[in-house]
């Protein structure tokens, strides 16, 4: 069995499970930061319903750990960034603690500790100004606690920027055991709430937020409703995925147009050939996203653009994606023309033999849907498809010369008729079979 582990307070974070000397025989998995960040956004999703301003305006979504903040920024109800800092109350904490001073030299060295990193968080996030902020702490719980009345009977509370910045700056300076013994929290609720309620203020001021959005749930809460539905890979969070692979597309420049209508003549393809490919539901959002992404590297330079895109999406974040995963569609979008997989490859050579073989399979489909829309005028739509002795045929309505996507598939289809064993024949709707021409 492979056990996450999630110890004490939120603050604490994840935890190896070997490290706390539990049962022999678990293993354990390190949750990597782009797994954190989804946690995060479905502990919060009851909060977004229940707000409908949130999908008006931008939202920050903001967790302040022991070692590190994630952060994540809804525009419009969509996540279009994600990261995470390593910026935490714990080790804050550690900073101030060799530190003989009065409480107002602990708070000045708090401040200069936060400024720095708060002013090299708001350079990297897209938006300046933002109007609300969803704190995921039990840090942020505790002070809308000791500010808001009855604050435990509510999914969520509200609670002015202002407010919770002067409350922050009353029990920063106070000593662990001071917080301990006037507020009934533990030690380790003590050692982080200052420093992190710190952060939380600074970031507002910065980002000018006035609202702060405080819900019961946590990052375990996040956890709890991925097992619940046993899979994450769901139709949301695909469109969170594939918003956040929009937005990285048009600041590279992107064709739009072309390549969302790649990514959906690509997704027609994945479907009508499942029994062939057998592959999981994963691997069409791989796919959608590598099609999304698949000339991005035209960015860089023209010559050799595939490869460009390959190690941009190696070195990129996408919402929700692990590292592993990104490679994945890394190496698909880098297949999807010129020379085929070879085991020697960069990033291929590391896959395993399984995914090796998914690689190939979907990397495939995505060049006879790049050669569907040879010309880029999106004129190649619904797809009719049928199978005639080791053929696939295509069926294409309302165009009447298919001559240059013939040529792109002679040219591209190759690898296909590898992989499937199926030559690809294009057909115009309608027209008899020794009409058709060229197949």
């Amino acid at each position: 069995a492979t056990a996450y582990a999630y110890f004490g307070i939120e603050n604490w974070g994840w935890v190896p499970v070997d490290v706390m000397g539990l049962r022999p025989g678990f293993q354990h998995e390190v949750l990597e930061e782009t797994e954190a960040n989804r946690l995060t956004y479905l502990a919060v999703q009851d909060v977004l319903a229940r707000h409908p301003e949130l999908q008006r305006n931008n939202a920050l979504i903001i967790e302040v750990g022991g070692g590190s903040t994630e952060l994540l920024l809804l525009q419009k109800g969509n996540v279009t960034h994600s990261n995470t800092y390593g910026l935490g109350a714990l080790r804050l904490r550690e900073t101030i603690g060799s530190y003989r001073a009065s409480p107002e030299r602990v708070r000045t060295v708090l401040d200069q500790n936060i400024t720095s990193i708060v002013d090299d968080i708001h350079r990297t996030v897209p938006v300046k100004s933002v109007p609300y902020l969803i704190a995921v702490s039990s840090d942020a719980r505790f002070a809308v606690a000791q500010l808001v009345k009855a604050a435990d009977a509510a999914p969520a509370v509200s609670v002015g920027a202002r407010a919770l910045a002067n409350f922050a700056a009353r029990i920063a300076p106070m000593a662990v055991d001071d917080l301990v013994r006037k507020y009934g929290i533990t030690f380790q609720e003590a050692e982080t709430v200052g420093p992190a309620l710190l952060v939380y203020a600074h970031l507002a001021k910065l980002f000018k937020v006035k609202q702060f959005i405080v819900p019961k749930s946590s990052l375990r809460d996040g956890l709890l409703r991925e097992m619940a539905s046993r899979e994450h890979w769901t139709k949301e969070f695909a469109a969170q995925v594939e918003h956040s692979a929009l937005t990285m597309g048009r600041r590279c420049g992107f064709n739009e147009k072309h390549s969302v209508h790649v990514a959906d003549l690509a997704l027609q393809l994945f479907r009508e050939l499942q029994p062939e490919h057998q592959l999981d539901k994963r691997y069409e959002l791989f796919l959608r996203v590598a099609a999304l992404l698949h000339e991005i590297g035209m960015f860089i330079n023209y010559r050799s653009y595939h490869k460009h895109t390959m190690y941009m999406l190696m070195h990129s974040d996408l919402f929700g994606l692990t590292r592993e995963e990104m490679l994945l569609i890394a190496l698909i979008a880098r297949y999807h023309r010129r020379a085929a997989p070879r085991a020697y490859h960069e990033g291929y050579a590391s896959l395993s033999r399984d995914d090796r073989i998914a690689v190939s399979k979907v990397a495939a489909i995505l060049r006879v849907a790049d050669a569907l829309d040879s010309k880029e005028l999106q004129q190649v739509r619904a797809l009719a498809f049928s199978r005639e002795e080791g053929q696939l045929i295509i069926h294409v309505s309302d165009v009447e010369d298919l001559t240059l996507e013939r040529i792109a598939l002679k040219q591209k289809g190759t690898m296909f008729e590898d992989i499937y064993g199926l030559r690809v024949v294009l057909r115009e709707a309608g027209m008899p079979k020794t009409a058709a021409g060229h197949e």
